[in-house]
């Protein structure tokens, strides 16, 4: 297929609008996604792989890890845009954040509850259980970007403004993008050089809990807002200083959505 030249900068155009648009937010980005996939499927149960593979057919963990942000422009999905966060004000305790997850149907903790609901339901059709599934594979990454636990006041960091290695972004963009493109990794590369937990970090990843997880998660992103508070203008000492935060945030995501995944299909 051939396009003309006005094509292409409608396309190009086009483009730019949606990657540049801080409301049209993709935790991690495709990349970081795919790396939790990926771990996440290095993770998962006999019964767990051979479910998945009847659900996706050909498509993979990782593969279909970002369809939910490829699929927002679909209004037949409006409905599912809440669930790719939970914002909370600074300064809550996990009992407040916990009565959040269970008294608000519109956010991210009730985006993962439904889908683990379709999936152990029998009735749910199979292309329902399908969208359920890359739902879920993407939403557990979101679940442990920090900024998708971020504030309200702020879209969970969009309106932070910052510069990294002197280009324009924002705080959101950084933790989606920027930070994990700075490693110049392909999504196996990095998943493979993450995936050696700890037994300790196995252990504490066993629970299936969004709220425990929003919870640690949360308290992560208020050291990130109170970084940016201080300097907005970061690049090689930020990377030196949370890469070891960003990458114990990917390594949960995939052990998370591992032993949720196992947990389904036990």
């Amino acid at each position: 297929m051939k396009f003309s030249k006005v094509s292409l900068l409608i396309i190009s155009a086009l483009f730019l609008f949606l990657t540049g648009n801080p409301l049209i937010s993709s935790a991690w980005g495709k990349t970081g996604h795919r790396i939790v996939g990926e771990i996440a499927d290095r993770h998962l149960s006999k019964k767990a792989k051979k479910a998945i593979k009847q659900l996706l057919g050909a498509e993979s963990v990782a593969m279909v890890s970002d369809w939910p942000d490829f699929i927002k422009s679909d209004r037949k999905y409006d409905s599912t845009q809440v669930w790719h966060y939970i914002n909370f004000e600074d300064g809550l305790n996990c009992e407040q954040i916990k009565h959040k997850c269970e008294n608000d149907s519109t956010n991210l903790a009730y985006g993962i509850r439904k889908m683990i609901s379709i999936l152990k339901d029998k009735n749910s059709s199979a292309s329902l259980k399908k969208d359920a599934m890359k739902f879920l594979i993407h939403l557990i990454g979101d679940a442990n970007q920090p900024m998708h636990i971020g504030r309200p006041t702020d879209k969970g960091g969009n309106d932070v403004k910052m510069t990294w290695f002197k280009r324009t972004t924002n705080l959101h963009r950084i933790w989606d993008d920027d930070f994990i493109e700075f490693q110049d990794l392909s999504y196996t590369e990095y998943a493979i050089a993450l995936n050696h937990p700890t037994a300790e970090q196995i252990e504490a990843c066993k629970s299936t809990d969004p709220a425990a997880w929003f919870c640690e998660t949360y308290g992560l992103s208020r050291k990130l807002y109170a970084d940016a508070e201080k300097e907005t203008d970061v690049g090689y000492k930020y990377n030196y200083v949370f890469l070891s935060a960003m990458n114990e945030q990917l390594l949960k995501g995939g052990l998370r959505l591992a032993n949720v995944l196992n947990e389904i299909y036990k």
